[in-house]
């Protein structure tokens, strides 16, 4: 059975967010290997709407670390 992936995964910027191989590499088997058509960010793309770098394949948002700490 050959393997599937998603046709995205070489050039997801989502993966430079991604310090710590390993964690990167858990959401590639969860998300990019064989079972991408469920990726909220893979979706997205194919409906044509925009994809924010913050998006989880999971459709949960990263926290904005950029952004200074209101005090």
């Amino acid at each position: 059975m050959a393997s599937k992936q998603c046709p995205h995964a070489a050039d997801c910027p989502l993966f430079a967010a991604f310090q710590v191989r390993a964690f990167l590499r858990i959401w590639q088997m969860n998300y990019c290997d064989a079972t991408f058509e469920r990726c909220v960010r893979y979706q997205r793309i194919v409906e044509g709407k925009e994809v924010p770098l913050s998006l989880m394949p999971n459709g949960k948002q990263l926290p904005d670390l950029g952004a200074p700490k209101k005090e």
